[in-house]
């Protein structure tokens, strides 16, 4: 419906009429255009454009103008300019020379309605307004925003030699719809894109350590994340949302951190442990990665390539603090204990590793423990004790001049690495029991005779466990035994 002034003269044919929803405004008013724009303060591009408008115009009634009348038109003004995002367009109108009547020369626009004002006079005949207008803001990529800002904050952590990184985007969003609203989608639909790593800006880090290189660009070679945390918030009425991210990164040519602590212990025998403990970080996002993505892999390979330089980093601590160490060596064949503890949700493997330079703790690969003994009853000279009723000065003992049979008996046991073959396990154990009993085992020229008194064998493919005792029979010389005048000298390997 029209909101036009009444005239007692005939008023010529429109050029052009303007319209707000199913409202025109008669006679048409003056059009003020002002744009507003906003850019990038990193690349300088225009990112928002702003259209203000403002429309001045009268409403005429004459000869008689009322006051009754002219307060109708300002309520019918008001009434008008009510409701926000109803449609404002410019057609043509009937004494257009050029478009036919109701060509639409502008339209498309569902602005804002700032402010309606009637200029304070007599009001009679005659009313002056003004209506602000803010046309729908959109930014170059189509998004519907204001107020949207991308902030970038780099700090050195001194604990972890990382670089903490906290980023926050956000976003005011413009209503484009006619009807309801779409602000607090435009304004997530800017926030999103920006999101992330990869939209860290060139230049950033350039002075922060490790990864700073004090040149644009040069310090962004292999830059990983290491963790990554995020807050959301949004105000669905204001149509504002914004994200913070916060994660630590650093650069380097391996996409994993190692942090290690080692330790080197001597006991009162001079038995010495070397220790290796570290952590493992892979670098990437793995949050609430039941398997821990990429970021897991990349740790698990780390340690992949760092077991194996174990020994050798083992050996290098050891020549540092081992005295003589020259004299001495550090067995890295079997380790004395090895663990390994993973938390894929936060992409860490964790290990502990020590070494022994004691000769009873040098195992062969395969075997976890083991022990051997060799126990030998020695041959003496034989006597005879022949007790004598009532003799006060007791037995009479008389020397048979021989030997009694010596007897030697080696122990072995063994358990074998678990690898989950329990026969060839097993059979490991019984390989190395084996091996230890023929390495003790007596020569038959050391004596005058030598023969197996019996083999005892234990094993069990369950626990991966193999026991051996051989029993060897001796006899020797009566010239080389020791008597009860001399001193007693023990047999060595």
């Amino acid at each position: 419906m029209p909101t036009e002034s009444r005239v007692r003269s005939t008023s010529p044919a429109s050029i052009c009429e303007v319209h707000y929803g199913e409202h025109r405004l008669v006679p048409a008013p003056f059009i003020t255009w002002t744009v507003e724009s906003q850019h990038d303060d990193n690349t300088k591009a225009r990112t928002i454009q702003t259209t203000r408008l403002s429309l001045e115009g009268s409403f005429l009634d004459l000869p008689d103008g009322a006051y009754d009348r002219m307060f109708e038109y300002q309520e019918s003004l008001r009434e008008m300019f009510s409701v926000d995002a109803l449609e404002f367009k410019i057609v043509a109108g009937a004494g257009n020379q050029n478009l036919a009547s109701g060509t639409v020369i502008k339209g498309g626009i569902f602005p804002q309605v700032l402010n309606v004002d009637v200029k304070p006079d007599i009001q009679h005949n005659r009313i002056d307004y003004t209506v602000e207008l803010l046309e729908s803001t959109a930014s170059v990529s189509g998004q519907a925003v204001e107020n949207m800002s991308d902030s970038w904050e780099l700090a050195e952590n001194d604990e972890d030699c990382y670089i903490d990184v906290t980023h926050t985007v956000s976003a005011k969003g413009i209503n484009t719809l006619a009807s309801g609203t779409n602000a607090i989608d435009n304004a997530r639909a800017a926030v999103s894109p920006r999101l992330g790593l990869t939209n860290i800006p060139y230049y950033l880090p350039e002075y922060t350590e490790p990864s700073g290189g004090g040149s644009p660009g040069a310090s962004r070679t292999n830059i990983y994340e290491v963790t990554v945390s995020r807050r959301e918030a949004s105000d669905i009425l204001g149509g504002t949302y914004s994200v913070t991210e916060q994660f630590a990164i650093v650069s380097g040519t391996a996409p994993y951190i190692h942090n290690s602590q080692n330790t080197f212990e001597e006991d009162e025998n001079g038995v010495a442990t070397v220790a290796l403990r570290g952590t493992i970080k892979g670098l990437g996002r793995s949050n609430n990665n039941p398997s821990g993505g990429i970021a897991f892999d990349r740790a698990l390979a780390g340690y992949n390539v760092l077991k194996e330089n174990f020994p050798i980093e083992a050996s290098g601590i050891y020549s540092l603090y081992k005295e003589n160490a020259s004299n001495f060596y550090l067995f890295t064949t079997n380790p004395l204990n090895r663990s390994v503890a993973e938390n894929r949700c936060v992409a860490t493997i964790q290990y502990a590793v020590s070494y022994s330079d004691d000769p009873g703790e040098n195992l062969p690969s395969g075997i976890t423990e083991a022990s051997t003994s060799v126990q030998r009853s020695e041959a003496i000279r034989l006597y005879a004790s022949h007790p004598i009723i009532f003799r006060r000065l007791g037995n009479i003992v008389q020397d048979i001049k021989t030997t009694v049979e010596g007897r030697i008996t080696i122990n072995s046991s063994a358990k074998a690495e678990n690898t989950g073959d329990a026969t060839v396990d097993t059979n490991r154990a019984i390989a190395y029991v084996q091996s230890e009993i023929n390495r003790l085992r007596p020569s038959s020229a050391d004596f005058q005779s030598l023969r197996i008194g019996g083999v005892d064998e234990t094993f069990s493919d369950k626990e991966l466990t193999a026991q051996a005792t051989a029993t060897y029979i001796y006899v020797t010389d009566l010239s080389s035994v020791s008597d009860a005048d001399s001193d007693i000298a023990l047999t060595t390997l």
